[in-house]
């Protein structure tokens, strides 16, 4: 079993890898909406896509490539695949982030966009600011739970081939400190 690296509490992460790739395509491989509404193909050897794919160059900013297990208890209950440092040192870029089906309505990506994550980047990588996230315009449950965790929608925004379908890729941003910030 892989090191868990970070925890909140509730939810515990840890790196991807060898050990527990299948539990990380078995999280991905339940994730009906995303892969028959969105992207319509099925995830087939996208852990191991996503294990191997090197982090973007950038110049002046060293990028960390993140490929996570999340686990509720013992329970492997979402995947998320991130660059830290990507555009610039003080951004966390999400490229992936997919809760099982089985756990989704639970409060799984709430908890993790609200106080997981940034408590992992504040531990981890404390010189980042902002964490972007890039979801599908037609990704409704990712938007409504990204705009009611407070992320603000930007103006940045990427044309993507799904497939030979055109899609649109809107990115949301939200501030590590913010989002750490005790709620009134």
């Amino acid at each position: 079993m892989a090191q868990k690296i970070f925890s909140d509490g509730r939810l515990s992460f840890e790196f991807v890898d060898v050990s527990n790739l299948d539990l990380a395509q078995d999280v991905l491989n339940h994730n009906g909406y995303y892969h028959t509404s969105i992207v319509q193909t099925q995830p087939t050897g996208l852990a191991s896509r996503c294990l191997q794919a090197p982090p973007p160059p950038v110049s002046g900013s060293r990028v960390f490539k993140k490929f996570l297990l999340i686990r509720q208890e013992t329970q492997p209950v979402a995947v998320i695949d991130m660059f830290v440092g990507f555009p610039n040192y003080k951004t966390a870029s999400i490229a992936m982030f997919m809760v099982h089906d089985g756990y989704q309505r639970k409060g799984i990506a709430r908890q993790m966009l609200t106080h997981a994550l940034p408590g992992f980047l504040k531990e981890c990588h404390p010189a980042v600011e902002t964490i972007a996230i890039s979801v599908t315009d037609n990704n409704i449950p990712a938007l409504r739970c990204l705009l009611e965790c407070q992320y603000e929608r930007t103006n940045a925004f990427s044309k993507l081939d799904a497939n030979g379908k055109p899609i649109v890729a809107v990115t949301f941003k939200r501030r590590v400190a913010d989002a750490l910030a005790p709620q009134v």
